[in-house]
């Protein structure tokens, strides 16, 4: 392959890494405002790490994925919404 192909792909593959970058970090952002969003509804919510938030004491919200885990029965998860499911949960 000449080099200056080569050069193209780099530099495409740097931009689309930066994008994916960006689109990620909005993603957090949002996630996380959601999550914090549940203490207004009553939820007691501490977040325990940048990716962790931990739920009536019992309940692991993890944004990065859209995962949780059940520390008291040791079940885990994932859900398209982390804030629709928490309130699933909770009427459980």
């Amino acid at each position: 392959m000449p080099k200056r192909e080569h050069a193209y792909w780099e530099t495409d593959q740097r931009a689309y890494r930066a994008a994916q970058e960006a689109r990620r970090s909005r993603r957090m952002k949002v996630r996380i405002r959601k999550i914090l969003a549940l203490q207004a509804l009553g939820f007691r919510v501490v977040q325990q790490a940048l990716n962790h938030f931990r739920v009536n004491g019992r309940l692991d919200l993890f944004p990065l994925h859209n995962q949780w885990h059940d520390t008291r029965l040791g079940t885990k998860g994932s859900a398209p919404d982390l804030v629709v499911f928490t309130k699933e949960w909770i009427k459980s």
